[in-house]
């Protein structure tokens, strides 16, 4: 995703900042209603899909603000939401049920793309 070249440098590092924030802050809580290998899926599936979703959305939107929106959305809050590094180190951590996480990491692979089509492809809608 391109960076709007009218926005100075500090004002994009605050917004993938705070959007940063929000995107933890939303994973951690989503993750303390049931922590564990369910948890970290429901969250990639649904960040998979709420990225293609604003992928799609933000066409409408070029220029600065565009730029903006894709920067706090995209990068910060929805690349902080999700958590691969997570689920990978829980997947490393058990040194039992190798073919099990295998399958594991596959079905979190494929759910991932699906839910991404999912979103670009309701994101396209024109209603």
């Amino acid at each position: 995703m391109s960076q709007p070249a009218s926005l100075p440098f500090g004002v994009k590092l605050l917004l993938v900042f705070l959007g940063g924030c929000v995107g933890t802050g939303l994973r951690h809580g989503l993750d303390l209603l049931g922590g564990g290998y369910a948890s970290t899926l429901i969250i990639n599936a649904l960040g998979a899909f709420l990225l293609g979703l604003f992928t799609s959305w933000m066409v409408r939107f070029p220029g600065p603000r565009g730029g903006a929106y894709r920067l706090f959305i995209a990068t910060g809050m929805l690349g902080s939401f999700t958590t691969y590094s997570a689920y990978a180190v829980g997947w490393a951590a058990d040194e039992e049920h190798v073919a099990a996480r295998l399958v594991a990491a596959l079905v979190l692979l494929l759910i991932g793309l699906l839910m991404t089509a999912l979103g670009l492809r309701l994101g396209r809608r024109d209603d």
